[in-house]
Formats: C-alpha cells, structure tokens, sequence
C-alpha cells in the first residue's frame, strides 16, 4: 500500500481495507492492483491465480493495522 496518498486522498488503513473486503476481497495476495476513485470508490485487480497469506477479516487481522 503507497501509504504516503493516503493524507492526499483523505482515507487510512482501516478504510481501504474496508474498502476491499467490499469488493470481495479476503487476502491482500489476490490484488495486484487497486486504485481509489475520485468518487471513493475502490476499483481492484486480482491476480489470476493469487497465493492466499494475508487476510484482511477482522478476525485474521492481528499485527496489520
């Protein structure tokens, strides 16, 4: 995550990981690519055959916030 956008675009951690748990994700290894939309929307790229280890679910979240 490029951390340093965050002030620009007004959004934190805890949000974008919102945000993609949203659009049906559950491991930050299945997206390659996200961009946040000017409307504040989340728009994300998976990859085709992602390796599962960093879940994003409330419960598995531990040390990533």
């Amino acid at each position: 995550m490029l951390t340093e956008n965050f002030e620009v675009d007004d959004i934190d951690k805890k949000e974008v990981l919102m945000l993609l748990r949203q659009s049906g994700i559950r491991d930050l290894a299945e997206v390659e690519h996200a961009y946040y939309e000017q409307s504040g929307e989340l728009s994300v790229f998976k990859y085709k055959n992602e390796k599962v280890e960093n879940s994003i679910l409330p419960e598995d979240m531990g040390d990533l916030i």
